[in-house]
Order: C-alpha cells, then sequence, then structure tokens
C-alpha cells in the first residue's frame, strides 16, 4: 500500500516510520531541513529501550511531486490545512481514504471543509460505544 504522510513532525514521523519499518511504501511530504535529513538518513526512531532504527522511505517537497497515494495520512496542525489544501488533491484516487491527525480543531476550521475531496467521508468525531458489560458497571 503506498501511503502519503503529510507532515513529517511527531505524529506523522512516528507514524509513518513505523509503517515503513513494517513493510509498507511510505512517502515522507515535508519541508526544509526534515525534507533533507529523511531524504540523507531517513526517518530515525528510538524506541524506549534505546534501540534505534531507521525507516527508508520516499520523500517529496509537495503533494504534486508525490503523486496519487492509496491512503493520506494529514500529520500537520490545524493551521496549516489551508495552505496545503489547493495541492492535496494531487495525493489523491478515487478511493483515497485521508485521516487527520491534527489537535486544536476549533469551530469553522474543519478540514473536511478545506481539504478538497473526490470521494470520501469525514467524522467530527469518534467516540467508544461502551459495551452493555462497561454500561451496567458505571451504573
Amino acid at each position: 500500500m503506498r501511503i502519503a504522510v503529510v507532515g513529517a513532525g511527531a505524529i506523522g514521523g512516528y507514524l509513518g516510520a513505523r509503517l515503513c519499518l513494517a513493510g509498507e511504501e511510505v512517502t515522507f511530504i515535508a519541508r526544509g531541513r526534515n525534507l533533507e535529513a529523511i531524504a540523507t538518513d531517513g526517518m530515525r526512531l528510538i524506541e524506549e529501550d534505546g534501540e534505534e532504527r531507521v525507516a527508508r522511505a520516499a520523500v517529496a517537497a509537495s503533494a504534486r511531486e508525490a503523486g496519487p497515494h492509496d491512503l493520506v495520512l494529514l500529520a500537520v496542525k490545524a493551521h496549516q490545512v489551508s495552505a496545503l489544501a489547493p495541492e492535496a488533491p494531487a495525493l489523491f484516487r478515487p478511493e483515497t481514504p485521508v485521516v487527520t491527525l491534527q489537535m486544536a480543531f476549533r469551530g469553522g476550521s474543519s478540514t473536511a471543509s478545506r481539504v478538497p475531496m473526490k470521494a470520501g467521508r469525514c467524522a467530527r468525531s469518534i467516540r467508544p460505544v461502551p459495551s452493555e458489560s462497561t454500561s451496567k458497571a458505571g451504573a
């Protein structure tokens, strides 16, 4: 599966590295020094026990350069979505899901309203549904 990770910071870097190390074809879309470092040295993941693992993934400076992918992880800060929205469709195939990984959502700043999608859905929230046994335990 071709997976585009837009934003190679803490969240995108971690998930992209894990997916790459698991054998998925990952492309990090990054800028500046992050782009250079990933292209040169890969994405270094340091485990809790100190073990270092290096994910050798593709890297691109833009969605247009990266091209269509099977899955897109959108791991940029919420206020950065507007700037990338015009070129984001270059990452999409007709059925490409987009997983948003932002914090700091505020009313009127929904990713779904800013990133034009050809197909797909966007959830406003996801909540666990208590099973019957956990519902009774809390009563």
